[in-house]
């Protein structure tokens, strides 16, 4: 099951969004971390069983990265079992609040600022022209950006998610939710989320919009130190 790409978009955002950092480059000592952690076989390590101190029903706990291109999708060893041994399925938001078009619409209005303000209010002149540069080298045109809050379209600055990718397509680009939530749609199970959209929308809210611009201003910066990270995330 897929939904138009309009209005998915919102949702999308918010699971990508996690699995981002604006962080220029590691330091010492996660760099240290990371070669101790790649050096131990991890083979099985995204997928856990949860059993013992009383409980009567076991659990899985599945550790994902958000969006992840398809040569380096897999499904780590019992995982597809575990799920059929599962009665539900909670993930981090209840993803069949994605096919709600009504709740969808909602949640769209909330991607925009408020007071009619644009993202050239919060960039000095060359700034703002280094940032409008980078979407339209990315072929999305400054226009339909200019009202969204930058925390949104810091999801997408690096270029290691694709404007619409995994809105349906062949984008080159996975979801371990969306697959997860299709097996259980196919198998009839329930899924449930432990946040809502509404809560994870006004964590951004939270956040002074001159805030959110400055952090998309050094994503675009560290695009390259971000693409490492990434890299480095997929190899453990």
């Amino acid at each position: 099951m897929r939904l138009h790409k309009n209005l998915f978009f919102l949702a999308l955002l918010v699971f990508v969004f996690s699995c981002k950092s604006t962080q220029k480059s590691l330091d010492d000592k996660s760099a240290s971390l990371i070669e101790e952690v790649v050096n131990y076989d991890l083979e099985d390590a995204l997928l856990w069983k949860i059993e013992g101190n009383g409980l009567t029903k076991s659990s899985y706990l599945f550790g994902t990265i958000h969006m992840i291109t398809k040569e380096n999708f897999f499904w780590p060893k019992g995982t597809l079992a575990a799920l059929d041994d599962s009665e539900k399925a909670a993930f981090e938001v209840d993803l069949d609040d994605m096919f709600d078009v009504s709740a969808q619409m909602g949640m769209i209005t909330k991607a925009f600022m408020k007071d009619n303000q644009t993202l050239a209010d919060f960039y000095s002149e060359e700034d703002y022209k280094f940032v409008k540069d980078h979407f339209k080298d990315m072929g999305i045109p400054m226009f339909f950006l200019e009202k969204i809050k930058p925390m949104f379209l810091t999801v997408f600055a690096s270029g290691d998610v694709e404007f619409g990718a995994g809105l349906g397509g062949d984008s080159g680009v996975k979801s371990y939710e969306m697959e997860l939530y299709e097996l259980c749609q196919d198998s009839q199970k329930d899924v449930d989320g432990l946040e809502t959209l509404e809560f994870q929308i006004s964590v951004f809210d939270s956040i002074p919009y001159q805030a959110q611009a400055d952090m998309l201003l050094e994503t675009i910066r560290s695009t390259d130190a971000e693409n490492d990270m990434f890299k480095e995330m997929i190899a453990m």
